[in-house]
């Protein structure tokens, strides 16, 4: 994963090599010390909420929550 420098620059990993004239991608994510829940899992949250809550979704995990 490439990172940036004091300065804004952008630094690629250590011994990257590509061929010339390959057209690159770039993602800019928020700064890494602050994890953060990811896009797909905040618009899933709600739909699966539904079938977490339901009274028979607590029975068939019930047996995790017994003493043994």
């Amino acid at each position: 994963m490439a990172e940036t420098d004091e300065q804004g620059n952008l630094q690629l990993p250590k011994g990257l090599r590509l061929p010339e004239g390959y057209r690159i991608p770039i993602t800019v994510l928020d700064d890494a010390s602050t994890p953060k829940a990811n896009d797909e899992a905040l618009l899933s949250e709600s739909a699966l909420r539904e079938d977490w809550d339901k009274p028979e979704e607590d029975d068939a995990w019930d047996c995790l929550n017994q003493e043994k």
